[in-house]
């Protein structure tokens, strides 16, 4: 018998979302040999099937290829015949006398669900964790408006993925996500959600994910980027309004027009409508594959998100001890609050980030210090892939016992 955590894409351990997640659960799996978990990953890269959404185009798209493509994941959330399994795809699901299953998108919920149902499939709880920052139709929608499609074709997409998001949580027998405070974007951005959780089987598991290497010490890096002499203030991830960009970029920008002893360095996809600021010290890494170099040369690492779900890099951060100070939303909370205060949070206002991140960068050694020694031993603690393997498995025995599911193994 097993428990089936169901991935028909490759995994990539410096992905976010659950190609990210699933990488780091799979290699603690690995590590524990545990053999009653299995996970079907299609690990090498393969075309899109009849049952995905549009790719996007590889080059340079005009505004019409963006309206063809909004009009495309319209047309393919509007049918939901596009929500059933194969035949093999259904067969590798239930191998091995699988007992339970285990999703991670939208359209892999309604697939099982509604191949279920025409096949008189029960008895096998169908759980769902979502990855998303908040609503992922509302994601979904605004990643078309900044390229400036089509408004009516982009209200017209949320709202058709809204009905996806809503029959999604529906028909998922269990929620599972990292924290009680990672659900809060969803509350914040899907009128419904409360109602959908009422009565709704809801477990936590905390994330984990492996430590990133690091190509040299802390001075080495600051010579490589010549900022010797300068204490750094560091960003990563999407250049969004959800992730905070904005309000990142008008503080560490403010701060480098009244001091010279900062520099700012950031990595991650830019986005023209938020493009970064221009100064000798804004250092503009673009995708950058080696988050532990940024990690370990930063004085202080931003999270300055509006609204988080439980982020990967910032359990990176406590692996290489970096101090974060992070907004107080989500996720970020949930991290706070388990390692004892080892993540500073600022209340969610410009004069909140200001101040704590000066008090940071401006520390003679007594606020960081005491930080640091918060986060020894924090990471193999709490965070490391094997625990994370561990603290599934144990959520997976534990509702195989609460459903009755049979023995293991």
């Amino acid at each position: 018998m097993r428990h089936c955590i169901f991935w028909d894409q490759p995994v990539n351990i410096r992905s976010g979302g659950p190609t990210g997640y699933l990488a780091h659960l799979l290699l603690g799996l690995r590590n524990l040999n545990q053999n009653d978990i299995q996970i079907w990953l299609q690990e090498t890269g393969q075309t899109q099937s009849h049952n995905s959404p549009p790719a996007l185009t590889a080059t340079e798209p005009t505004q019409e290829d963006i309206d063809t493509e909004v009009q495309g994941h319209i047309n393919f959330f509007s049918n939901p015949n596009h929500f059933f399994f194969s035949d093999s795809e259904f067969e590798r699901l239930l191998a091995n006398d699988t007992r339970s299953v285990h999703l991670h998108t939208y359209s892999q919920v309604l697939r099982t669900r509604q191949t279920f149902t025409a096949k008189g499939i029960t008895g096998i709880p169908i759980m769902f964790t979502s990855h998303s920052p908040e609503s992922n139709a509302k994601e979904l929608a605004d990643s078309y408006r900044v390229k400036g499609a089509n408004p009516t074709l982009t209200d017209q997409l949320e709202m058709t993925a809204r009905n996806i998001e809503e029959l999604c949580f529906k028909a998922a027998d269990i929620w599972i996500f990292p924290s009680r405070e990672a659900m809060e974007p969803y509350f914040q951005t899907i009128p419904e959600f409360e109602n959908w959780s009422i009565n709704k089987d809801i477990r936590f598991v905390t994330t984990g994910a492996r430590a990133p290497d690091v190509s040299t010490s802390k001075e080495g890096l600051k010579h490589k980027y010549n900022i010797e002499r300068k204490k750094v203030i560091t960003f990563m991830g999407r250049h969004n309004s959800v992730k905070g960009y904005d309000l990142f970029c008008k503080l560490a920008l403010s701060l480098l027009e009244v001091r010279d002893d900062i520099a700012v360095i950031v990595a991650g996809p830019e986005s023209p409508s938020l493009p970064s600021p221009k100064h000798p010290y804004w250092l503009e890494l673009g995708w950058f594959d080696k988050p532990g170099d940024l990690l370990t040369v930063s004085d202080v690492f931003v999270l300055p998100n509006r609204m988080t779900f439980y982020d990967l890099v910032l359990i990176e951060a406590i692996s290489l001890q970096t101090v974060v100070l992070a907004s107080a939303t989500g996720g970020n909370k949930s991290v706070h609050d388990l390692t004892n205060g080892a993540v500073a949070l600022y209340n969610n206002t410009s004069k909140g980030m200001r101040e704590n991140l000066v008090s940071l960068l401006d520390d003679k050694g007594r606020k960081v210090r005491e930080i640091k020694r918060k986060l020894e031993g924090t990471y193999e603690t709490y965070f490391a892939p094997d625990v994370f393997a561990q603290n599934y498995a144990n959520l997976i025995y534990q509702i195989w016992d609460d459903y009755n599911l049979g023995e293991r193994g």
